[in-house]
């Protein structure tokens, strides 16, 4: 298909982005919902092998339009053309694990484990659907990233649905059917799979169950942290024997990781974890396998010391029963801030504030509590108190990192001036709940090197405090104040022109109702001290040239929702009234020099 092609009366496409043996993928633009689509056209086959292959990709689409999941790309569409079957797909932007592994070598291991975690919650998704699901090919390169960081698994042309014989269909459970009546799980062969991450049953046999997705995860997390390709001669040096063996050297993995693999990658099938589940367990708590084998260790010493002296086996025991409440510690602090992607954001919340009162002198509770407040819940009146009464609680060991500390300053600043929505609701409510923290921000200029003054996050902080510090002197209340001087003025204008910039860059999910409530303020800021700004001799064209851009900024403003698409109107109606407005103070300052000269 041609650029610019109506496809399916309403996508047109925008251009190539891969392509088969049988299908080509296209960027398409919705030309209804204004959004970008991935559509695979599947050409018609015609020789026996080519009609088997059009079968497969159409059961691939009909499969994956029976997901529902985060960490799947969502079918939205099917429809004919001449000679072609299109499928309309999510368009996931982002890049393979395995083109990111070519480009960067091995991962880091907290990386590698937040991903694990991910890929596990997709699989225990499939294993437990009503009609259980087995992907049989996972590989980094079946594998996407956003750049949030967000997986997407891809290319389900050889999953298997697996089948319940002599009983109705249920849900998955180890050891029964959830749901339906008793059954017997029919194994499912499997033509296919990539030789290195397909278990050896898989491609010896083509029997596939739960665990031989588990191998493949297994053999996926290990490529990850070492940068070994299974199907390469480095692998085969490092790895001679049964057991999966780690590079002695330039690659770090905790033996806790280290176990997890082993056991996912163990040959015979029922040595492996059982589901994905106690997969995910482990993979939760990464020092917990090293724990037990530590404890194993640590029973046989005791019991060896036993015969040589009672003394000995009692002091052994104390000593091993306080190694494992250390471990047992780590451990559950590790899940606490950590807690699984597919919990809901009280969950997440409440883990996070148990974290913090676990290690109160640690700050990472307190970041994780602060990035589910910028991205995921809504910030108002209860969230603010708790987070307050922890930012009080946790302000010492913040503070003790100057460079952390003017980031949290900024960051809870930024989090009041745009999102909050507690209070009255208004733009006073948010400008003077965000001054203080940017207000100490500044106090702690003296304390910041040249290299902090020049980054993104100083030049936003400085900004938002000159708009918030103009605010709270010359506009807070109805009360006769001061007169701002013609230097504040100008400094408010310069501050109002660098915040479209921050406004622009901002991206969370909230996007559309942030950028229009923020513009309203600013241009209703501008619009309110005109009769300042014409008598400190500012120029009537930057006041307008201000009001333009924010005009253009709420114009290109994209957004669904009806509350939304109304405020836009009403603001780009009234961003014109206040051109107006503007023009008007300075032809009256100026004594309306055109209607003199008429008279």
């Amino acid at each position: 298909m041609e650029p610019g092609r109506i496809a399916g009366e309403k996508y047109q496409i925008i251009g190539k982005i891969g392509s088969g043996g049988m299908s080509v993928v296209y960027l398409a633009r919705d030309l209804t919902l204004k959004q970008k689509w991935a559509v695979k056209v599947v050409r018609k086959g015609v020789t026996p092998q080519e009609k088997w292959k059009e079968r497969q990709l159409l059961s691939e689409a009909m499969l994956m339009k029976r997901l529902d999941h985060p960490g799947f790309p969502r079918i939205v569409d099917l429809f004919q053309e001449i000679g072609y079957t299109c499928i309309v797909m999510d368009y996931i932007e982002g890049e393979t694990l395995d083109a990111m592994l070519q480009r960067n070598g091995p991962c880091a291991e907290r990386q590698v484990t937040a991903w694990a975690r991910q890929l596990c919650d997709m699989l225990i998704y499939l294993h437990t659907m009503e009609q259980p699901v087995i992907y049989c090919d996972l590989k980094p390169s079946n594998i996407i990233c956003t750049r949030a960081g967000r997986l997407y698994l891809i290319d389900f042309g050889i999953a298997a649905q697996k089948k319940i014989q002599g009983g109705t269909a249920g849900r998955e459970v180890p050891g029964k059917v959830q749901g339906g009546t008793a059954g017997r799980e029919v194994p499912e062969k499997v033509h296919g799979g990539t030789a290195g991450y397909a278990a050896p049953e898989q491609l010896r046999d083509g029997i596939c169950d739960a665990r031989t997705d588990i191998y493949s995860l297994g053999m996926t997390i290990y490529t990850l942290l070492t940068g070994l390709d299974p199907r390469g001669r480095a692998f085969y040096q490092v790895n001679d024997g049964e057991v999966l063996q780690f590079p002695q050297t330039d690659v770090y993995c905790s033996a806790g990781m280290q176990e997890i693999v082993r056991k996912c990658t163990c040959r015979n099938p029922k040595e492996r974890y059982r589901n994905a589940r106690e997969l995910m367990r482990d993979l939760l708590q990464p020092v917990r396998p090293a724990v037990l084998r530590h404890r194993r260790e640590m029973r046989g010493r005791i019991l060896s010391a036993a015969v040589i002296t009672a003394v000995l086996v009692i002091a052994a025991a104390a000593i091993f029963q306080r190694a494992v409440r250390e471990f047992t510690e780590e451990e559950i602090y590790a899940a606490k801030l950590d807690p699984a992607a597919t919990k809901e954001s009280e969950e997440k919340e409440r883990s996070y504030l148990e974290a913090i009162d676990l290690q109160p002198e640690n700050s990472d509770g307190f970041i994780r509590l602060l990035e589910l407040y910028e991205t995921e819940m809504d910030f108002k009146d209860r969230e603010s108190r708790q987070l307050l009464l922890q930012f009080h609680q946790c302000r010492g060991v913040l503070s003790a990192d100057p460079e952390l500390w003017n980031e949290i300053l900024c960051r809870i600043g930024k989090l009041y001036f745009f999102r909050f929505q507690g209070g009255d609701g208004s733009a006073r409510e948010r400008i003077l709940r965000a001054e203080p923290f940017f207000a100490e921000w500044k106090a702690e200029d003296a304390n910041r090197n040249s290299a902090d003054s020049g980054s993104v996050t100083a030049s936003d902080a400085e900004c938002l405090e000159e708009i918030c510090s103009f605010y709270k002197r010359y506009a807070s209340t109805s009360a006769i104040m001061d007169e701002p001087d013609r230097a504040s003025l100008l400094r408010l204008l310069q501050a109002v022109s660098y915040m479209l910039v921050v406004l622009d860059h901002y991206q969370e999910d909230d996007q559309a109702a942030v950028r229009l409530t923020t513009l309203r303020e600013m241009a209703e800021l501008l619009n309110a001290w005109r009769y300042a700004f014409s008598a400190a001799g500012a120029e009537e064209q930057e006041i307008l040239e201000r009001i333009r851009q924010i005009a253009d900024r709420v114009h290109t403003t994209e957004t669904l929702r009806a509350d939304l698409l109304e405020e836009k109107q009403k603001l780009e109606a009234d961003c014109a009234v206040f051109t107006e407005q503007i023009h008007f103070t300075w032809e009256e300052a100026s004594g309306f020099p055109e209607e003199a000269e008429g008279s």
